[in-house]
């Protein structure tokens, strides 16, 4: 039969974070997560929340990997991605210290995901702030009033549900959430940019991230978006 669970929440961590490790669906997550980090611009990279709770020494990896990647002098696919994704766990895994307090990171969506799927349970894990930051672009894209924003929160809360009953791989689902988020994200932090408020549709990384997927235009819409 099944093993009994650890006994402690420190146990417990090690141990989920060791299957995870071991399981292919999670490691296809965060070499997606990656390699859209790595092929991003660096100014884009800065501005993403969940790189930056990361330990600083993967922070640097990741941003100095970047800078090779966007200058041309490595091309994205050379880089050893999977020896990043062991690092990448293992920053995870590891205590901080800060202030002479220990503590771990907060596991993101995608340990979430994995999680429910190793231990066979179901938990909604589409974060509450990324529900916001997708709410605001698309109410500033739109120009509609504030009483709409939560309507519009509604609207894209059963967006984010229909792509992920679409019958996308996990991977899939996480590669296209987080570059609609990237998407959105940037016309939050920069309304006035006119460069962030159109997606050429020929773009390879648009067509196999999002256009190529089930549901994915039909969130951008939800999004504010609108076919040209």
């Amino acid at each position: 039969g099944e093993r009994e669970l650890p006994t402690t929440p420190e146990r417990f961590r090690a141990a989920a974070l060791m299957k995870m490790a071991k399981d292919k669906g999670y490691r296809e997550c965060v070499t997606n997560q990656l390699q859209l980090w790595l092929s991003v611009d660096c100014d884009v990279l800065y501005s993403l929340e969940d790189l930056f709770l990361l330990p600083q020494d993967f922070q640097a990896l990741v941003v100095n990997t970047n800078l090779e990647v966007q200058g041309g002098a490595i091309p994205l696919e050379q880089v050893d991605i999977g020896g990043m994704v062991d690092q990448y766990i293992l920053a995870i895994s590891q205590k901080q210290t800060d202030s002479g307090r220990e503590f771990f990171l907060p596991l993101g969506e995608l340990e979430l995901e994995t999680l429910c799927r190793v231990y066979g349970f179901r938990l909604q894990v589409v974060k509450t702030e990324a529900l916001d930051i997708i709410t605001e672009a698309a109410r500033k894209s739109r120009k509609v009033s504030d009483e709409d924003t939560l309507l519009a929160k509604q609207a894209l809360s059963l967006a984010v549900e229909a792509v992920r009953d679409a019958g996308l791989t996990a991977s899939e689902v996480s590669e296209l959430l987080q570059t609609v988020l990237l998407y959105v994200g940037n016309i939050v932090d920069s309304p006035n940019d006119p460069k962030f408020r159109s997606i050429r549709a020929a773009n390879p990384g648009f067509t196999k991230r999002v256009a190529s997927r089930k549901g994915g235009l039909e969130l951008l819409l939800a999004c504010g978006f609108v076919r040209e």
